[in-house]
């Protein structure tokens, strides 16, 4: 009897559960290789495998591109004992400058999506006081994505239309 999704879905969540238990009472040690039946074919038809960035813990270059300190950089520099390793987001991941890699890498492994997250201060124009940096890009975010995702979201104008700037912004159409 075909198991259905959701079905393979709750077999597979009860089997790391019960994987942890007996891992808590020393019988399972987490070298204990588990194998569980879950992989793609496990969701629906049309179900969209993709990734998300947050972009403190993503962009780096925190002082680049016109990028002003956002309240993050502010706690973390100004407190760094209150951050577990001291850390801040400076370099981060690096995406700012890895960014052709990674979605590569992204493409690579297979999935359909990735939801972009830029930090509002390297957007945001400054006060009225400092100059701004994107006065220069004519009204262009300073990072270039390749768009490997040219399939609309769904069938509205709106997800067309989208799909078809990205391949303009992609190609220089």
């Amino acid at each position: 009897m075909k198991m259905t999704s959701k079905e393979q879905l709750l077999v597979g969540l009860l089997g790391v559960l019960f994987v942890n238990l007996l891992e808590g009472a020393n019988i399972v040690t987490a070298t204990t290789p588990i194998v569980l039946p879950f992989n793609r074919t496990s969701f629906p038809a049309g179900f969209l495998f993709g990734t998300a960035s947050a972009s403190y813990q993503y962009e780096g270059a925190a002082k680049e591109g016109g990028r002003r300190p956002s309240i993050w950089d502010t706690f973390t520099h100004k407190y760094p004992g209150r951050i577990m390793d001291g850390g801040n987001g400076d370099v981060a991941n690096d995406f700012y400058h890895r960014y052709k890699g990674d979605v590569a890498m992204m493409k690579e492994m297979g999935l359909d999506a990735f939801r972009l997250s830029i930090a509002w201060p390297r957007i945001l124009p400054p006060p009225a006081d400092v100059p701004s940096p994107q006065a220069s890009q004519k009204g262009k975010i300073g990072i270039a994505l390749p768009c490997h995702w040219m399939e609309p979201y769904s069938n509205t104008k709106a997800d067309a239309e989208a799909a078809g700037r990205a391949l303009d912004f992609m190609y220089g159409w």
